[in-house]
Parts: structure tokens; sequence; C-alpha cells
């Protein structure tokens, strides 16, 4: 997995490449995944949301802003518990969409109403007091 979240945490990726993972993103157990500006290459499932635990009380939420999938449908999974919302400009097929994810375009009223940067602040006020971090991690292969 490039980058799993659970047990209500909260994750902010900006900028990021998650490139050959079983899993790029997976959000479960009400925790909430927002990427922006990564991409997302030969990853066997892109982002992926459900529920784990019953304790938690529901799945996992993903929030994806300005980034690049190869596959759309194909490379991302929700269940019923969980949802994707993926605000994108390219001109990506909905056809056969799962009712869990969700496919904004920039044409779409939402994003005439709310800028970009709108959205991101926001995200950002969801981390405000989250303890911001940089990681610097090679990738590892043999």
């Amino acid at each position: 997995k490039g980058v799993s979240i659970g047990e209500k945490s909260n994750i902010f990726i900006i900028d990021s490449e998650i490139v050959q993972n079983n899993i790029g993103v997976e959000s479960k157990d009400m925790s909430v995944a927002s990427i922006y500006g990564s991409s997302f290459s030969k990853n066997i499932i892109d982002l992926n949301a459900y529920k784990k635990n019953w304790q938690y009380g529901g799945g996992g939420t993903i929030n994806l802003l300005d980034s690049s999938l190869e596959v759309l449908k194909k490379n991302i999974k929700s269940d019923k518990h969980s949802s994707i919302y993926i605000y994108d400009e390219s001109a990506i097929s909905t056809t056969d969409m799962d009712e869990n994810i969700i496919r904004y375009d920039y044409e779409n009223t939402y994003f005439k109403k709310n800028s970009i940067e709108n959205i991101l602040n926001l995200w950002d006020e969801t981390f405000i007091k989250t303890e911001k971090i940089e990681l610097d991690l090679e990738p590892k292969y043999h």
C-alpha cells in the first residue's frame, strides 16, 4: 500500500507520486484522505475506500482534487459505507460509475460556486489541529 489510513484519521496528501503499489491510497473506518496535485500510475488499485471495523460506524472517504489517474473505473473501489469524490478537469467517462464514486468536473455547478482555492481552504481547516510533517520516502525496489 502507498498510503493507508483508518480509525477516524485524517490525512492531506499534496504533490505526491503514488506509483507501483497494490493499493495507492486506502481510507477506512470513518477516515478522510484528501489528495491534491498528485499522480497515480502502475497501481493495481489507485483508490480504495471501505468499512473494515464495525466499531467506527462507517467507511472511509477519499477526496481527489486536480490529480492524475491513469484509468478511472477500473482502478477505484468503494463499498456502500464509503465515498470517493473526484474533482477533475479532464473529460473522464462516468459510464457505469459506482454510485459511491462521484465525479465533478470544472464545468460543474460545484466548481463554479467554489473555486479550487476555496475547496483547498475548506480541506485545510480539517487539518489545522493536525501536526503537519514532511515525509521523504525513497521507493524501495528490489
